[in-house]
């Protein structure tokens, strides 16, 4: 648990999220006992994120107490051993269109990254992104990474050549990958310890949300982030080479196109982005070299 959050404050936070606590195995709750504490008292329904909060949190404080083995597995197999068996028992008529799963991955982040009730490390979870990670011995605190893991060879040599700390993403960060991340950093760098974050991914609305967020979420996990620099940008294209490069943004994310455009301009002012993989090898090559230099 973390040191912050003392016994008051715990309790507290337990109650506003509607998590309950029970003796009994969550897991093996009848119809009516599920209605009984995790019902609406508005409507018949069962509200899910109260139940499922209560599930997982019933996992960490028996793993941690020592009553269940950890789980020694991916987000998957804590799924498919605690929270899978606890909704077999539930109507699917509750369920409507919603994505369970989904919705389990956003409980858990929130419990961990907004809430800070435990981290994911207390489960024992597999992050499924570590063979992408490799942490740098000389300098640990510059950690490259990119949206899309068909970098990751070129980032594996780029780490062993210069000693620096690289990461694939493989898409939107994890809060878990993250965090496994943030663990495996501070070992070889220390704590308090500012780093700097180089990204190689898409110019475009995705691209710099991706960077963003995994900006954020090494900052909540502890991670004092000192800069965060995306080198696929315009001023490294030639005119020709941005001509042949450039592509339209999609027109159906108004919202999400004008925020970026406001941010960085575009490509002459006009909603075009360029893909990570356009930048030549030994160019990007050159780029990183000169930046953790």
């Amino acid at each position: 648990m973390p040191d912050l959050v003392v016994d008051d404050e715990l309790w507290r936070i337990l109650e506003k999220e509607g998590i309950v606590e029970l003796d009994e195995d969550i897991r093996g709750l009848k119809r009516t006992q599920i209605k009984k504490h995790f019902g609406s008292q508005n409507s018949d329904r069962i509200i899910l994120s109260k139940f499922m909060k209560s599930i997982i949190w019933q996992a960490y404080t028996k793993i941690q107490a020592g009553d269940e083995s950890p789980i020694m597995g991916n987000i998957r197999t804590f799924w498919y051993r605690w929270v899978k068996p606890a909704l077999a028992k539930v109507p699917k008529k509750y369920f409507g269109k919603m994505d369970l799963y989904d919705l389990m991955l956003r409980l858990f982040a929130e419990m961990v990254m907004d809430l800070k009730l435990f981290n994911y490390a207390d489960f024992d979870f597999t992050d499924e992104n570590w063979e992408n990670r490799r942490i740098g011995e000389e300098k640990p605190g510059v950690i490259v990474f990119s949206e899309k893991r068909g970098w990751v060879r070129f980032l594996r040599e780029f780490h062993q050549k210069h000693g620096v700390s690289v990461l694939a993403l493989g898409g939107f960060p994890s809060a878990l990958t993250s965090e496994y991340t943030v663990r495996d950093v501070q070992k070889v760098l220390g704590t308090g310890k500012a780093v700097r974050l180089v990204g190689i991914v898409d110019y475009d609305p995705s691209g710099d949300l991706i960077a963003e967020s995994f900006r954020e979420q090494l900052e909540t996990q502890g991670l004092v982030v000192e800069s965060l620099e995306t080198l696929i940008q315009p001023k490294h294209y030639t005119a020709d080479e941005l001509k042949l490069f450039r592509f339209r943004l999609p027109r159906s994310q108004k919202t999400k196109t004008q925020r970026w455009m406001e941010k960085t301009g575009g490509i002459d002012g006009k909603e075009w982005g360029l893909e990570s993989e356009s930048m030549p090898t030994e160019r990007l090559k050159s780029l990183l070299e000169e930046v953790i230099s």
